[in-house]
């Protein structure tokens, strides 16, 4: 009879270095996606040659690199060809699920000096970011469509992998007119509408993402208005918070609640999605958490922080609703009223 035997412990260091690890193949990542290099085996496995010549690289740190790409698992080798895995594929700009404009913008400065000057957060409570490239996050992207652009087309992304089973999940039936606000692009109330004919939507956003909107076949069943929350809700029966409230602090969210309850019917409601903490927690959703914070200076809330929050903006926490099909991100549904 053999005796199962306990893999040795990894020691501290070792685990040390493979978080560093994790950083650098990121920002390798970055790099092939900015050269080019994944797009070059799109259509079928290349020679290190072949892409170096095509891409304009040095041919042997471009050996050397996707050498560590397939010991990643990213790119795989037979000969001296090299072809995308199902993970490297994920990195193409045009493929379902693509995480190219996710790449494109965490590799880049903006991205990375923020978490870089986190010691800022950490000594004052609010954002590095703001800090860092001196405005406001949602500010510096109307500013710089280069990365305003590609943060729009990350958004899009993750909402064809979120918002299938979200949309499922809530009855839409009872109302008349729905307002996605702060709906980006407007992915999710067009998914909505095209689900519910019955509906009449308006989306509310800043200038420079609504004049990028997807919702023209709808007509005239749908109202895109330029503008800010923090000013002004349209009015209907059911308003849409979906990732709005987690970027913000409690302070701000109260302004944002503020306005969505002067825009509600005495019957209307409103339906927040974001995440909520729940213990065990679990490092993603920490992870996001601090991201908000050193980004933006919002937070990820727990249930409980949620209710108090609608409670002190005279709302309240109805339900809490589990999609039945997970999405990629464990999102929560919580409706409330007046």
């Amino acid at each position: 009879m053999t005796t199962p035997t306990t893999p040795p412990a990894v020691p501290p260091q070792a685990r040390f270095f493979q978080w560093v690890q994790g950083w650098v193949s990121l920002l390798l990542c970055h790099s092939l996606v900015k050269t080019g290099v994944f797009e070059q085996m799109a259509a079928g496995p290349r020679t290190a040659d072949e892409i170096a010549g095509t891409c304009g690289l040095h041919r042997d740190t471009l050996f050397r690199t996707l050498r560590m790409m397939t010991a990643l698992e990213i790119t795989a080798r037979e000969g001296d060809r090299y072809s995308l895995t199902g993970l490297g594929r994920t990195m193409l700009k045009d493929t379902p699920g693509s995480l190219y404009t996710n790449l494109v913008m965490i590799g880049s400065d903006a991205y990375q000096r923020p978490w870089q000057n986190f010691a800022y957060t950490l000594a004052t409570g609010e954002s590095a970011f703001t800090h860092v490239m001196g405005a406001p996050f949602f500010d510096y992207l109307e500013q710089h469509p280069e990365l305003g652009i590609p943060f729009q087309q990350t958004q899009a992304a993750y909402a064809l992998m979120t918002d299938p089973p979200l949309a499922a999940a809530y009855d839409f039936s009872p109302f008349r007119t729905v307002c996605d606000v702060g709906g980006g692009q407007g992915a999710f109330l067009k998914r909505i509408l095209e689900a519910h004919p019955h509906l009449r939507g308006i989306l509310l956003d800043m200038p420079g993402v609504t004049a990028n909107h997807v919702l023209g076949g709808l007509g005239d069943r749908v109202a895109v208005i330029a503008g800010s929350f923090f000013e002004r809700v349209p009015p209907a029966d059911l308003l849409i918070l979906k990732a709005v409230l987690h970027d913000w602090s409690d302070e701000k969210c109260a302004v944002i609640l503020a306005r969505c309850r002067e825009a509600m019917p005495p019957d209307g409601r409103l339906l927040i999605i974001d995440r909520l903490l729940e213990e065990p927690f679990d490092a993603m959703s920490l992870f996001y958490d601090l991201h908000m914070l050193q980004q933006i200076g919002g937070r990820e809330r727990t249930a409980e922080e949620m209710r108090s929050l609608l409670a002190d903006a005279g709302l309240q926490m109805r339900r809490v609703i589990v999609p039945t099909e997970s999405p990629v991100f464990p999102l929560r549904l919580v409706e409330a009223a007046l």
